[in-house]
């Protein structure tokens, strides 16, 4: 089976925990519903975040894939504050302060609905890139929905975290 820690070791990388050295409150000038954010130290100092999701559908997000992932750099009171507030808009403006540089999305099995006990759908793909809005664009036009319809995709698109596609056509929005 797949282990990260092998992996990274014959890459020369390093897995960390992303709570060992604590958390920095991080201005979101351009967010909405978040002005700040308290993201972890290691990731806001990181030369480079590789964000490595899972393609799933979702009952509150309807489709999550790099942007939602990026929720690891929130400490639990954050993530929930998320949930309590304006989960698109948090994870909108999570993506203006913090995104990943490059998104590597497993979409070989993806998870259809796993909050409610879906069902698994083979994809056979893996996805990768600089942008995750891209990326996450990607991965709606493979689940047959329109990114501009899934809110916090539209969301990070407003605030210039990147740049969702349209369904139609490769043309940015």
């Amino acid at each position: 089976g797949f282990n990260a820690a092998d992996v990274a070791r014959r890459a020369g990388a390093e897995l960390v925990d992303l709570r060992a050295a604590g958390y920095r409150t991080a201005p979101a000038p351009a967010g909405r519903e978040f002005r700040e954010l308290r993201i972890s130290t290691i990731a806001l100092d990181a030369d480079l975040i590789v964000s490595v999701p899972l393609i799933k559908s979702h009952n509150l997000c309807a489709v999550t894939g790099a942007l939602k992932n990026m929720k690891g750099v929130l400490p639990a009171v954050e993530k929930r504050a998320f949930h309590q507030r304006n989960l698109s808009q948090g994870i909108a403006d999570l993506a203006s302060v913090c995104p990943a540089r490059l998104s590597v999305v497993d979409g070989i099995i993806a998870t259809d609905n796993w909050v409610t006990g879906g069902g698994l759908r083979p994809m056979g793909v893996v996805l990768a890139g600089d942008d995750p809005v891209v990326v996450d664009s990607v991965c709606c036009h493979l689940m047959q929905a329109d990114p501009y319809k899934i809110e916090h995709i539209r969301l990070a698109h407003e605030l210039g975290a990147g740049w969702a596609l349209t369904l139609d056509t490769d043309e940015r929005l």
